[in-house]
Formats: C-alpha cells, sequence, structure tokens
C-alpha cells in the first residue's frame, strides 16, 4: 500500500494507493474526500505517448500516473496539493 498526504489550505487528507487492485481510499474532511476519490477514479484524457492521440486512462491505472495527476492536474481542478515532504511509499 502507498500513499499520498494532500492539503488545501488547513485541510489535509491521506489518499492511500492499492496498486494490485489499483483503487485508492481518501480519508480526511467531507465534502472534498469524496469528490478526491471521484476525481481520482473517474478517466481523464491524456496524450498517448506512441500514437500521439488521445485516450482515457484512470489516474489509479497506476502509481507514477497517479502522483503525476495529483501534483498537476488536482490542484488545477479542485486547490488540492500535495505534501511533498509528506509523500511515503511504503509497502
Amino acid at each position: 500500500m502507498k500513499s499520498l498526504r494532500l492539503q488545501r489550505g488547513k485541510e489535509r487528507w491521506l489518499v492511500r494507493y492499492d496498486e494490485k487492485n489499483r483503487s485508492v481510499t481518501v480519508e480526511g474532511p467531507a465534502p472534498l474526500s469524496g469528490q478526491i476519490h471521484d476525481w481520482l477514479s473517474t478517466p481523464k484524457h491524456v496524450v498517448d505517448r506512441e500514437s500521439g492521440g488521445m485516450i482515457l486512462v484512470k489516474p489509479v491505472e497506476s502509481w507514477t500516473y497517479l502522483t503525476d495527476a495529483v501534483d498537476v492536474d488536482l490542484y488545477k481542478s479542485l486547490g488540492v496539493g500535495l505534501q511533498r515532504d509528506e509523500a511515503d511509499s511504503s509497502s
């Protein structure tokens, strides 16, 4: 299990990522915890590096995509940022 800590102002959330099942659990203040979960579980359009075309991919498809999506897109969408010093990749 891997985890990320997110923050917006003084509010904080813990995102736990299950690599085997490619799923996330978000712990923290509602209603934004539900919005973060839905955002991470909903397919997004991204550029396919091989074909150059647009494809749909869920942020939870891989740890790398999840962390990239959180670092850039989640901040733009919900104003929630990654606590870089708190990122944890414990198993």
